[in-house]
């Protein structure tokens, strides 16, 4: 399955995830390969979310178990277990909530805890036209909120109501928050 955004490439007897999110489902006798960023993860009995953006790449497995080879390290991962890598090097498993993961199949985005600057990043794969966010400041302001996707034309309104933002609208479906 294909998030929006999302470019692939055949390699080899595998795929690569040139930008955006995959889910992966694999019951092969050998491991299919991905490609994503610096790194290759293998898997035979899986299912697993990739999501390459900017100069990261989490990997998070759902079901079953995985290898990922990047930056010079291993790991490996079993069910409900996430890593992200890039460049830089890998960092440690983490335990997550995979529901929330492989939310985008049932066109829900989910954020815990994360900046309103991720937020915006990512309502703006979503979204027409484009959130900009101008005060630094109220970019750090944590978010916990579920968004079903067709919430996303009036988003915008809710960060207002929620952080107090200004919300200047553009054409073009661009609206500046400050």
């Amino acid at each position: 399955e294909l998030n929006t955004q999302t470019r692939i490439s055949r390699v080899g007897q595998g795929i690569e995830l040139l930008e955006g999110e995959v889910e992966v489902v694999t019951h092969l006798a050998q491991p299919l390969k991905v490609q994503a960023g610096p790194g290759w993860i293998s898997a035979a009995q899986a299912r697993f979310n990739v999501r390459h953006t900017g100069n990261s790449v989490c990997v998070t497995c759902i079901e079953g178990s995985l290898s990922v080879d990047a930056a010079g390290s291993s790991a490996s991962l079993g069910s409900g277990r996430q890593l992200t890598y890039g460049a830089a090097g890998m960092g440690a498993a983490i335990a997550v909530d995979t529901q929330a993961v492989v939310a985008w199949r049932e066109q829900v985005l989910v954020f815990n805890n994360a900046t309103l600057a991720t937020v915006v990043d990512e309502i703006n794969r979503y979204r027409p036209g484009m959130l900009v966010l101008l005060n630094k400041e109220l970019g750090q302001r944590r978010v916990q909120a579920r968004f079903s996707l067709q919430q996303l034309a009036g988003v915008a309104l809710l960060i207002r109501d929620a952080y107090g933002a200004k919300c200047t609208e553009l054409p073009g479906g661009v609206v500046l928050l400050s």
